[in-house]
């Protein structure tokens, strides 16, 4: 394009820096901002898509730097070296400019030379420091521009920027440093300048973001439409809504609305400004891009066959919806640099109208035509469709039970790989065995006598609160008097009975107690009579066998917290949660978390979370009763704890039952593991295993079912897919299992798991399925 014109305003469109003195320059923020931190002696970088006035920023700042009393001096890297150059041709043509620049009175070939022992870098540092610090006594500004131009050659520019990361470094070292700053400038990302990962990255200087013109700033570019148009600012103001204020369009649009365009009369500014930019620029854009503007744009897109689709993808993606959220992800950056889009406010937009109209759909369609299909693929909203239409079959069979055993199973296992516990030192267990017995002259059932003998001693320490887990033989009726009377008269002493339940007969509590005394030693069962529940609370259809509303734990726990200050609550209408004090716990519900049948849930109902001892027999220290009646207990054993007292010998008492551990434990023991959890829960902060609403679940599931997906979308490779299909259940395991202990949430492990893989070989089917 001819740069002959008829306006008198000087439009400058033929590229290369504007003189200081320059009508046509523009001050922007930047140019306030880059002056503020070099004079503070800041390290600066100005990393922007080119035609964007990088280079007359840094004339006009050096001239006002030097006017400040600092030393300056400015290198071209694209003008040192070829592309195939040596790094010692490099280095030495480095130093020469630097050498230049600042004028220095050195003889460089003799420096070089005296130097060579000296690795190309260290002779780098080396001049900095000796020749440039040595004999400049201001403070120093180096701008190093076309830094990009150094990632095209073919040896690696690492250990240069590394060196400039150093003398910033060195500052806190040397005083000496502190006088020196440098400024980058060019079309790059900071973490390309330093591409080796072993080294550390090129994360110093504050970043210039150069803006486009802005109506307020760029009122000058208004003259040349003075004599042309009855409002030369309006005219203006329609420019920059088509070149977004980008330097170099706004500049050339001007020139050739002041040069073309007919008298501008009020009212016709927009329609006379379209007519010109589509005529003179986008129009047969390829022809008319002299000189060249839009031609590096598009082959900046397209010069990296591997990245080309991506950034044409997410450039479509842009152009579409007007504007997308940004994620600072290397293709929004790779974007920008390109110059084809800005990121203001997070979001990410199309740079101005010009290049919306040219590097149209149209563009994007061809060029993505002509781009070669190395695999097949599925596009994310086909895979979101796989992923949803999953979650939803695995989120149903869970419904329907059918993952129930997969999900205990999966329980059971993490709860056998749990740390070790210390036992609950407000527990005491006394044992009766055959031993026992024969000891005492007794017999079993024991005797009456015996029993008060042994309430008798046991209350004489103070406990808390006392479980009597013994079976009375409700026909034998002799001196049965006593006894009652001393249970009345203590009523921190508690009895047992048992529901019915199928074919088994409940059996009842002895007579004459309060209801508030007797509690239900019931348990529920899972599969193959796995214990994994704590049955809290319920009512019998038959009360006349067993009155009780709580279970024998539960009584003991709310006795004991009601004593230090920890009282039952109901916070809900509904009775499904539990509150002592301000720490509540919810209820087990059907359709959340393992168990869908709402007839196994009947009752209040939570999850067992056992104590973690080495045995379940170390839930609480033991005594037994010939011990406790023979005066051989320290009775600060007894006081203020909670004492459990049963029958342990198999012998007399069948009641095993079998645990998420592989082992069976005795009933008097289960009741300690029930009681303590719940004293725990509240004064320890102990978690309650619990789970997360349904809706919350089914999140979860999806997005496991999404990863799954995802993964074998992006990952090269067929040996990679299967690793990381292999490994990623594994981790997911391993983040279920630090939520179980740490907070007690069980997450849907098994759905999720399922659902990935799931997904995975949906995905996978579907993508040999196109291939072929």
């Amino acid at each position: 394009m001819d740069s002959a014109f008829n306006s008198t305003f000087p439009y400058r469109i033929g590229g290369g820096s504007l003189g200081v003195t320059d009508p046509t320059y523009i001050e922007r923020f930047a140019d306030w901002e880059i002056y503020k931190k070099l004079i503070n002696r800041e390290y600066c970088y100005v990393l922007n898509s080119r035609q964007m006035g990088k280079s007359s920023l840094r004339v006009r700042t050096m001239y006002k730097l030097e006017q400040a009393g600092m030393s300056c001096a400015y290198i071209d890297l694209s003008g040192i070296g070829e592309k195939n150059t040596t790094p010692e041709r490099w280095y030495r043509d480095l130093i020469e400019a630097l050498a230049r620049g600042f004028q220095l009175k050195l003889n460089r070939r003799t420096w070089w030379k005296e130097n060579n022992d000296l690795s190309l870098k260290w002779r780098f540092r080396k001049f900095v420091e000796d020749a440039i610090l040595e004999n400049i006594a201001q403070n120093i500004v180096i701008f190093i521009d076309e830094i990009d131009s150094v990632l095209r050659f073919d040896f690696s520019a690492d250990d240069f920027f590394s060196s400039i990361r150093s003398f910033y470094n060195n500052r806190a070292i040397h005083p000496a440093y502190r006088r020196l700053t440098f400024t980058l400038l060019g079309v790059a990302k900071p973490h390309d300048l330093i591409q080796d990962k072993r080294l550390p990255p090129f994360n110093i200087g504050c970043a210039i973001e150069l803006q486009g013109f802005q109506l307020n700033e760029c009122g000058v570019l208004a003259r040349g439409f003075v004599g042309k148009a009855d409002c030369p600012r309006q005219v203006l103001k329609e420019v920059l809504k088509w070149t977004g204020g980008q330097p170099f369009l706004t500049q050339k649009l001007c020139w050739i609305v002041a040069t073309f365009s007919p008298y501008i009369a009020t009212g016709r500014e927009e329609q006379i400004v379209r007519q010109l930019a589509r005529s003179h620029i986008i129009d047969n854009w390829e022809a008319q891009d002299d000189p060249t503007h839009l031609k590096p744009i598009r082959d900046r897109v397209l010069n990296d066959p591997q990245q080309t689709k991506v950034l044409l993808q997410l450039y479509r993606k842009v152009l579409r919806r007007g504007e997308v959220a940004a994620r600072d992800r290397p293709e929004e950056i790779d974007l920008q640099l390109s110059g084809l889009t800005i990121a203001q406010n997070r979001k990410i937009k199309v740079y101005n109208r010009i290049y919306k109209s040219v590097f149209n759909e149209q563009w994007i369609c061809q060029q993505l035509d002509n781009f070669p299909t190395h695999s097949p693929q599925i596009s994310l909203f086909r895979m979101g469709v796989i992923s949803i239409a999953v979650a939803i079959l695995v989120m149903g069979m869970r419904l329907l039970g059918l993952l129930q055993l997969l999900e205990l199973a999966a329980f059971d296992k993490q709860m056998q790989l749990r740390p070790t516990e210390l036992p609950d030192e407000r527990l005491l267990i006394v044992t009766i065995t055959k031993d026992d017995i024969q000891k005492l002259r007794d017999r079993y059932p024991i005797s009456d006598e015996l029993m008060v003998r042994l309430l008798k001693k046991l209350n004489e320490s103070k406990p808390s609160a006392i479980g009597i887990d013994i079976y009375r033989d409700p026909t034998n009726r002799e001196t049965r008097t006593n006894l009652f009377r001393f249970l009345q008269r203590n009523p921190h002493n508690f009895s047992i009975c048992v529901y019915p339940s199928g074919t088994k007969s409940g059996i009842e509590p002895p007579s004459h107690l309060l209801e508030h005394q007797i509690g239900f030693i019931n348990a529920v069962r899972d599969s193959s009579n796995v214990i994994r529940r704590h049955l809290l609370a319920a009512k019998s259809r038959d009360s006349s066998i067993c009155p009780a509303d709580y279970s024998l734990s539960s009584l003991l726990a709310i006795h004991y917290l009601e004593t230090q200050g920890y009282p039952l609550k109901f916070p809900s209408q509904n009775l499904d949660r539990w509150q002592f004090g301000t720490a509540s716990f919810e209820l087990l519900k059907p359709h959340k978390g393992f168990y869908q049948n709402a007839r196994k849930l009947a009752g209040h109902q939570i999850l067992l979370n056992y104590r973690a001892t080495s045995s379940f027999e170390e839930i609480a220290q033991q005594v037994s009763i010939t011990e406790v009646l023979r005066d051989r207990v320290n009775p600060n054993l007894i006081r203020n704890r909670i004492v459990l007292l049963g029958v342990t010998d198999s012998l007399w008492a069948k009641d095993e039952f079998n645990t998420p551990y592989s082992r069976e434990i005795r009933g008097l023991i289960l009741q300690a593991h029930f009681t303590s959890q719940l004293i725990a829960f509240v004064e320890d902060g102990r978690p309650l295993f619990h789970f997360f609403p349904l809706g919350i679940d089914f999140l979860l599931v999806m997005l496991g079912s999404g990863i799954g997906g995802i993964l074998i979308l992006r990952l090269p490779g067929t040996p990679l897919k299967v690793m990381v299909s292999c490994t990623c259940p594994i981790l997911l395991s391993a983040i279920s299992y630090v939520f179980l202990v740490n907070t007690g949430l069980c997450l849907p492990l098994i759905p999720s798991a399922l659902a990935f893989t799931l997904t995975a070989v949906v995905v996978s089917a579907l993508l040999i399925h196109e291939k072929n």
